[in-house]
């Protein structure tokens, strides 16, 4: 479908969306954006940086451009070992499979009011997590940098507007909001799964929220999503 005709589509969608979020609305977005929004959905993620974490131990240029996140360092210990996580990269792979959204409740505080949540899966193709591990016994230590391919990814978050130009996703507070498949340790004397940490990172990063601003071409359907309420229409006027 031309880039016109797909803005006029998602715009028309999302009209829906901005006169209140029910589950046959949320049904409705999800069978008529379908694929297109799963490809817009892939040319806003962030192609500004490669590496996330701290950049001074990320100083190679093959790791650039990088991000700083002032909780990296991560250390995590164990009964007889430690590892420290300096930084990731490898995240300029990322890549959304599958985006829909649905209408929740937005807290357990106030079931009674509804939100639209988005539901995404991605993969990172080629994700490197730089890591040191030390071993109290037999005593023993190791940094490098370990691979992981095809990393999956499942994230719930809840959508809102900002301004005209911006929309906010924060994390929903659910304990499986955000999972990560399993990054096996590679070391021979130490057998751990480094996902529930990086999970837990991630999680005290973004359950506040980060802001995103999409690219150019979402002008029609950001017009629409922060607009002012309108009264709903039928779905058949859309179609």
């Amino acid at each position: 479908m031309p880039g016109r005709s797909l803005q006029l589509l998602l715009a028309g969608c999302l009209a829906v969306i901005s006169w209140g979020c029910t589950e046959k609305r949320a049904e409705f977005f999800n069978w008529f954006a379908g694929r297109d929004l799963l490809a817009l959905a892939n040319d806003a993620v962030d192609p500004s940086f490669k590496t996330l974490g701290d950049c001074t131990a990320a100083s190679d240029a093959y790791l650039q451009p990088c991000r700083s996140v002032p909780a990296f360092p991560v250390h995590t210990r164990g009964k007889d070992w430690e590892i420290t996580v300096s930084y990731a990269t490898g995240l300029d792979t990322f890549s959304v499979t599958n985006v829909s959204l649905r209408c929740d409740p937005t807290s357990a505080a106030a079931p009674a009011e509804l939100g639209w949540f988005a539901e995404l899966d991605g993969t990172i193709r080629d994700l490197g997590i730089n890591v040191t591990a030390h071993v109290d016994f037999p005593q023993m230590r190791k940094s490098t940098l370990e691979k992981f391919a095809n990393l999956t990814a499942h994230v719930v978050a809840r959508v809102s507007c900002v301004d005209g130009d911006t929309l906010k996703m924060a994390l929903d507070p659910a304990e499986d909001s955000l999972n990560l498949s399993k990054m096996e340790l590679g070391f021979s004397f130490l057998s751990i799964d480094l996902s529930p940490y990086l999970v837990r990172l991630l999680r005290h990063l973004f359950l506040k929220g980060t802001t995103f601003t999409p690219p150019a071409a979402w002008g029609p359907v950001m017009a629409e999503v922060c607009a002012v309420t309108a009264p709903e229409l039928d779905f058949s006027l859309l179609i």
